[in-house]
Protein backbone atom coordinates (compact mmCIF):
# COMPACT_ATOMS: atom_id res chain seq x y z
CA UNK A 1 0.00 0.00 0.00
CA UNK A 2 3.11 2.47 0.76
CA UNK A 3 4.28 1.44 -2.40
CA UNK A 4 1.80 2.66 -3.98
CA UNK A 5 1.50 5.89 -2.59
CA UNK A 6 4.68 6.73 -3.13
CA UNK A 7 3.82 5.83 -7.00
CA UNK A 8 0.55 8.52 -6.78
CA UNK A 9 2.49 11.18 -4.96
CA UNK A 10 5.09 10.92 -7.81
CA UNK A 11 3.06 10.74 -10.38
CA UNK A 12 0.75 13.70 -9.03
CA UNK A 13 4.37 15.62 -8.24
CA UNK A 14 5.65 14.75 -12.18
CA UNK A 15 1.95 16.17 -13.27
CA UNK A 16 2.51 19.31 -11.47
CA UNK A 17 6.05 19.81 -13.15
CA UNK A 18 4.54 19.46 -16.54
CA UNK A 19 1.56 21.43 -15.91
CA UNK A 20 3.93 24.41 -14.67
CA UNK A 21 6.38 23.49 -17.30
CA UNK A 22 3.76 23.92 -19.96
CA UNK A 23 2.76 27.80 -18.84
CA UNK A 24 6.29 28.92 -19.36
CA UNK A 25 6.91 30.30 -22.81
CA UNK A 26 9.84 30.27 -24.35
CA UNK A 27 9.78 33.38 -26.50
CA UNK A 28 8.76 35.52 -23.64
CA UNK A 29 11.73 33.86 -21.24
CA UNK A 30 14.07 34.67 -24.82
CA UNK A 31 12.96 38.39 -24.79
CA UNK A 32 13.43 38.50 -20.91
CA UNK A 33 17.04 37.56 -21.31
CA UNK A 34 17.52 39.67 -24.14
CA UNK A 35 16.07 42.41 -22.60
CA UNK A 36 18.63 41.67 -19.76
CA UNK A 37 21.29 41.41 -21.61
CA UNK A 38 20.33 44.73 -23.55
CA UNK A 39 20.36 46.83 -20.65
CA UNK A 40 23.70 45.17 -19.69
CA UNK A 41 25.18 46.17 -22.64
CA UNK A 42 23.74 49.57 -21.97
CA UNK A 43 25.40 49.76 -18.41
CA UNK A 44 28.62 48.81 -19.36
CA UNK A 45 28.55 51.63 -22.04
CA UNK A 46 27.38 53.97 -19.71
CA UNK A 47 30.54 52.44 -17.07
CA UNK A 48 32.58 52.89 -19.77
CA UNK A 49 31.79 56.42 -20.51
CA UNK A 50 32.28 57.11 -16.98
CA UNK A 51 35.24 55.73 -16.62
CA UNK A 52 36.74 57.30 -19.12
CA UNK A 53 35.38 60.96 -18.07
CA UNK A 54 37.05 60.16 -14.80
CA UNK A 55 40.24 58.89 -16.08
CA UNK A 56 40.34 62.15 -18.76
CA UNK A 57 39.74 64.23 -15.30
CA UNK A 58 42.22 62.49 -13.34
CA UNK A 59 44.59 63.11 -16.75
CA UNK A 60 43.64 67.08 -16.63
CA UNK A 61 43.95 67.25 -12.41
CA UNK A 62 47.52 65.96 -12.71
CA UNK A 63 48.23 68.34 -15.01
CA UNK A 64 47.01 71.37 -13.22
CA UNK A 65 48.78 70.34 -9.68
CA UNK A 66 51.91 69.67 -11.76
CA UNK A 67 51.40 73.38 -13.69
CA UNK A 68 50.62 74.56 -9.68
CA UNK A 69 53.62 73.57 -8.22
CA UNK A 70 55.89 74.82 -11.39
CA UNK A 71 54.60 78.16 -10.75
CA UNK A 72 54.95 77.52 -6.78
CA UNK A 73 58.50 76.87 -7.15
CA UNK A 74 59.19 79.49 -9.62
CA UNK A 75 58.17 82.19 -6.66
CA UNK A 76 59.60 80.19 -4.09
CA UNK A 77 62.86 80.29 -5.89
CA UNK A 78 62.03 84.70 -7.01
CA UNK A 79 61.68 85.19 -3.48
CA UNK A 80 64.93 83.23 -2.58
CA UNK A 81 66.46 85.37 -4.95
CA UNK A 82 65.19 88.76 -3.80
CA UNK A 83 66.10 87.96 0.14
CA UNK A 84 69.40 87.08 -1.23
CA UNK A 85 69.37 90.84 -2.91
CA UNK A 86 68.44 92.25 0.28
CA UNK A 87 70.78 90.64 2.56
CA UNK A 88 73.78 92.08 0.34
CA UNK A 89 72.39 95.30 0.74
CA UNK A 90 72.76 95.64 -2.90
CA UNK A 91 69.78 96.56 -6.19
CA UNK A 92 66.85 97.15 -3.91
CA UNK A 93 65.56 99.29 -6.25
CA UNK A 94 66.12 97.15 -9.37
CA UNK A 95 63.90 94.20 -6.52
CA UNK A 96 61.67 96.60 -6.06
CA UNK A 97 61.15 97.32 -9.91
CA UNK A 98 60.65 93.31 -10.06
CA UNK A 99 57.35 92.01 -10.79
Amino acid sequence: MGTILDYVSVYSNTNAIRTASRSVSLPASATEIKGQSDAMKKLQEDYETLKSAVSQYSTTLQMDLMAIDLLVDSQVQKDKNQSELFKQGTGIFDTCLTP
